[in-house]
């Protein structure tokens, strides 16, 4: 082999292996593409479902308890920084108490939901400042055919294999950290040091 059949032969497979790269990186982004539509999809999907099982289990709650009970949302925004995550809001009311369900996702990641309970005005009493608390709900996960489940999120903030909920056990659990005081002092209890959570707050657990 004389010295420019070699020299060639380098060049080429360097062209070759260059554009295998692009051709990688170009269906990275593609994917990355895709999950971000898919998650923006169905978290919007899981917070429509949300709503109307509230207000379901809302009028139910209210015939059985003469309890009065107010429904807002979805409610949909984005946020500009620092990556053009978007949120979905559905607060639940009675009396002087809320709660909020808020689904976040951003892209590369899969879409979050937690509840976010004002602290001032539910069964916790703060001293001074507004507080918040952040409790971790689930993960929505897309399946093999594209649909989606809802993953518990355990205590450090990861998926509870096998721990599968229904948009129902999502909306009891608001109702129950509404309305049951123990319900809510057991979970700020529970909440680690860290935990994966949208920007609210960084650290899930009372804010001030």
């Amino acid at each position: 082999m004389d010295r420019w059949e070699e020299l060639a032969r380098e060049i080429a497979a360097a062209e070759a292996e260059r554009l295998e790269h692009e051709r990688r990186e170009l269906e990275a982004q593609r994917e990355r593409e895709r999950l971000w539509q898919w998650s923006q999809a169905h978290a919007a999907e899981v917070m429509n479902a949300i709503a109307l099982t509230a207000a379901r289990r809302a009028d139910e709650l209210g015939t059985r308890t003469g309890l009065r009970f107010a429904i807002r949302g979805p409610e949909h925004n984005r946020i500009h920084q620092p990556s053009s995550a978007q949120v979905w809001v559905v607060r639940v009311a009675s009396h002087d108490r809320q709660i909020a369900l808020y689904a976040y996702a951003s892209p590369g990641s899969l879409p979050l939901v937690h509840y976010l309970l004002d602290g001032d005005v539910g069964w916790i009493r703060a001293p001074r400042r507004q507080r918040l608390v952040s409790f971790p709900g689930c993960r929505i996960t897309p399946t093999a055919s594209g649909e989606h489940l809802l993953r518990r999120l355990g205590r450090d903030g990861t998926t509870e294999p096998g721990a599968d909920l229904e948009v129902d056990d999502l909306v009891f659990r608001a109702f129950e950290l509404l309305l049951r005081g123990e319900a809510v002092r057991h979970a700020v209890k529970a909440l680690p040091e860290t935990v994966e959570a949208p920007p609210f707050s960084r650290r899930p657990t009372i804010c001030d």
